[in-house]
């Protein structure tokens, strides 16, 4: 069931479904000032090729049952809404962001959320807000001069995993909620971008973690208020990381990859487990990593317990050299 393509100017449609669609439920807009809408009250299948185009705003609202998925893109000075309502299950969401993409989940989604955003003349945004309950991770992708951000307010079974690469690229994520051990990871790359399939696969669990990596002038900045089993931050060349755990945030370890760019670390709550037999690791090859201490990194009371911060440097010998670092504060470069 589609709704078809609103073209020309300053037009609008709506499409309502409240009954069942075994099929798809669709609709487009193109031009500046058309809209369209799109509302499922009942149960449809999928909500695909809901797209937004030259000027155009698309808004899709799922208040009931959608079995398998909702997908769609924006292209530049357009934007796509997509709202998961309270009493909304949905299958897997996956977003492209060309133009403006926003994705608010109020209610039960399986199988994660994924977004893409690459800018051109005009820069590229998606944003991500989750109130509700996902059962898989979320996946978002920053490239050339666009900025993609998630605010999860709720509960992520799975983990969250941002990346930015790209002159004038930025992820961001701001946890106010829950990451756990859950459903599965999602995956929006195409079978040839191997900087995700070589990393993650689609049938592996999510852990609960915060996985940001940034790389050829791109920028990664997390804020955790909220909870998570483990945060590992990567830096590429050119690639700058900010990661805060604030006063109320808990993470049980961290893992610090420098292969070049800037890291910054500032923890002001609570990092690592009495169970852990390391709290913070550091791998530094190339760049620099800070690590701020004002809060409290817990001591390890395993039988294998290292010390609770450990650091491997990479020298110009080629080898690894172990160092310990005081909790308190460190800065390492390579």
């Amino acid at each position: 069931m589609g709704g078809g393509t609103q073209r020309g100017t300053n037009g609008s449609t709506t499409l309502m479904n409240n009954g069942t669609v075994e099929g798809n439920l669709s609709c487009n807009a193109e031009g500046e000032g058309n809209r369209s809408t799109i509302i499922n009250n009942g149960v449809a299948n999928s909500m695909e090729s809901v797209n937004a185009r030259d000027g155009a705003e698309v808004t899709v609202t799922n208040n009931k049952e959608v079995t398998t998925r909702i997908e769609g893109w924006s292209t530049e000075n357009a934007t796509l809404n997509i709202v998961n309502g309270e009493e909304g299950v949905s299958g897997v969401i996956r977003v492209d962001a060309y133009g403006t993409t926003n994705v608010v989940n109020d209610g039960e989604v399986y199988g994660g959320i994924c977004g893409y955003a690459e800018g051109g003349d005009e820069r590229a945004e998606l944003n991500i807000t989750n109130n509700g309950a996902v059962q898989g991770s979320i996946l978002i992708r920053a490239k050339e001069n666009a900025k993609s951000s998630t605010d999860n307010n709720g509960t992520i079974f799975g983990s969250f995993i941002g990346f930015a690469s790209g002159a004038g690229s930025s992820c961001s994520f701001n946890n106010n909620g829950e990451l756990r051990f859950g459903g599965l990871r999602t995956m929006t790359a195409d079978d040839d971008d191997e900087d995700m399939d070589d990393e993650f696969e689609p049938d592996e669990q999510g852990d609960g973690s915060i996985i940001g990596s940034a790389e050829n002038g791109g920028a990664v900045n997390i804020k955790n208020n909220g909870s998570a089993n483990e945060v590992i931050l990567t830096n590429g060349e050119n690639g700058k990381t900010d990661f805060i755990n604030e006063k109320e945030g808990s993470v049980g370890s961290a893992l610090l990859k420098g292969e070049g760019g800037e890291m910054t670390v500032t923890n002001n709550g609570t990092i690592g487990s009495v169970n852990n037999e390391k709290n913070i690791e550091i791998w530094l090859n190339n760049g620099s990593v800070s690590l701020n201490n004002n809060g409290e990194i817990v001591p390890s009371t395993s039988a294998d317990a290292q010390e609770n911060v450990l650091a491997f440097v990479k020298m110009p010998d080629g080898l690894l050299h172990r160092y310990r670092s005081c909790p308190q504060r460190s800065r390492l470069k390579a």
